[in-house]
């Protein structure tokens, strides 16, 4: 009636083996990595069943000593995972390293030099009196180099360009980019 037949111990054990919770982590990357992707090594600790006792908790009449009868271990598990290109903070990525599921929580660092706001980047550059005044050209830094900017007479102190598709890769299609913002400082 106590045995491991049907309701008993071994049907419970097989029961905790088939259903693998999923394990929340948080990661934080840089905004370089949010706009190319990126690989992680990852490494959680998940329980997994016994495997002296099987998932059992016992051994013949008494408690399994490996797993003091709880009939499940605590193992590490390690992995690569890849995080894909345009993740945001907030994003969460399902994984899936050593078949363990994982929701990875992703936490952009801020950036020295450019504040995101979806998929655009906003920025400033600063642009001497004559140019602006005069016209002329500002080199304005990218996450991919360098983009020229041409200033028109009269630029205004403050004045926002938009050179399209120098923003960030998009989550839903990386073959899509955000624009990129600058705003003009005039400099004395």
């Amino acid at each position: 009636f106590f045995g491991p037949g049907r309701g008993g111990t071994a049907t419970r054990a097989r029961a905790r083996q088939a259903r693998q919770a999923t394990v929340e982590q948080s990661l934080e990357i840089s905004l370089e990595e949010a706009f190319l992707g990126t690989t992680r090594s990852l490494q959680i600790s998940t329980e997994a069943a016994c495997p002296r006792c099987g998932g059992m908790g016992v051994i013949g009449t008494g408690r399994c000593l490996e797993c003091q009868g709880q009939g499940t271990v605590v193992r590490p598990v390690r992995g690569e995972v890849t995080i894909p290109p345009g993740v945001d903070t907030g994003s969460r990525v399902r994984v899936s390293p050593g078949g363990q599921p994982v929701v990875l929580v992703v936490r952009v660092r801020p950036h020295p030099g450019f504040q995101r706001r979806g998929p655009d980047l906003h920025s400033e550059a600063a642009v001497p009196l004559h140019d602006a005044m005069l016209g002329g050209e500002a080199r304005v830094p990218t996450l991919t180099g360098q983009v020229a900017l041409t200033l028109p007479p009269e630029t205004q102190n403050g004045r926002v360009f938009r050179p399209a598709g120098q923003g960030m890769t998009r989550l839903e299609d990386p073959q899509q980019r955000g624009d990129l913002h600058v705003t003009v400082r005039v400099e004395m």
